[in-house]
């Protein structure tokens, strides 16, 4: 079994936060209170699909960056949910693998579809009804930045990440995805709404929240999807 330790420096890099922060939780109740009392106090939306989305991908996003890098740079992986989160401000910043070991998967996938269906029931228990063709959609989003991550700090070759994409595409059993693992990767394309990234205001094109908000949108609008398109 390796120790996540082991591999800090490009960790931390993926992250950009760090490995062994405190106070932190595992994805579950006590995580979920704390980013909802957090959030709440730094974030002024209040809308429960919103919340839903955010909860989710702030326990999310970093267990998947780590299985990411390990799978494509390690041939590792390691149980996503047995990963404690940090919370500052109402967003997840960095985690405490001290005591989280990770082992090897070879040449098999460690999909993470299961993480997305066990952190939806989490957030049902809380209240935050999120459905699972939307926690499919807003993991493989995640997935695909993870994947990009990996590229861009020169971890792993382009051809790597995109057969791990596939691979996890695959392992989805309820693949309601539209887009291909390589138009995700390359033509910059998401799988979800705007209606989750309101926070950042990066709206998808023909958003009606897009000219409703009395603040300017410092982000691009991708041109390639539409608010029709994603809400369906």
């Amino acid at each position: 079994m390796m120790k996540l330790l082991h591999r800090a420096p490009q960790l931390q890099a993926m992250l950009g936060s760090r490995l062994s922060a405190a106070p932190a939780s595992k994805p579950g109740p006590a995580l979920i209170e704390n980013l909802v009392h957090q959030g709440r106090r730094n974030l002024v939306m209040s809308n429960q699909r919103f919340w839903a989305y955010h909860l989710f991908a702030q326990c999310a996003w970093q267990a998947v960056y780590i299985n990411t890098y390990l799978q494509l740079v390690a041939r590792h992986a390691c149980l996503a949910h047995e990963i404690p989160v940090a919370v500052a401000n109402g967003y997840a910043r960095g985690v405490n693998v001290t005591a989280v070991a990770c082992r090897p998967v070879g040449n098999r996938v460690s999909s993470v579809y299961p993480f997305a269906g066990y952190l939806q029931m989490v957030l049902k228990q809380a209240g935050y009804v999120l459905p699972a063709k939307e926690a499919d959609r807003l993991i493989t989003d995640l997935l695909v930045g993870a994947v990009k991550r990996v590229e861009a700090l020169n971890y792993s070759t382009a051809q790597a990440g995109l057969a791990l994409l596939n691979a996890q595409l695959d392992s989805c059993a309820n693949n309601t995805l539209r887009y291909s693992a390589q138009d995700m990767l390359y033509a910059d394309i998401r799988n979800t709404c705007c209606r989750y990234y309101l926070v950042q205001h990066d709206y998808c094109t023909g958003c009606p929240h897009q000219s409703r908000s009395r603040l300017m949108c410092h982000s691009h609008t991708k041109t390639d999807r539409t608010h029709d398109q994603l809400t369906k």
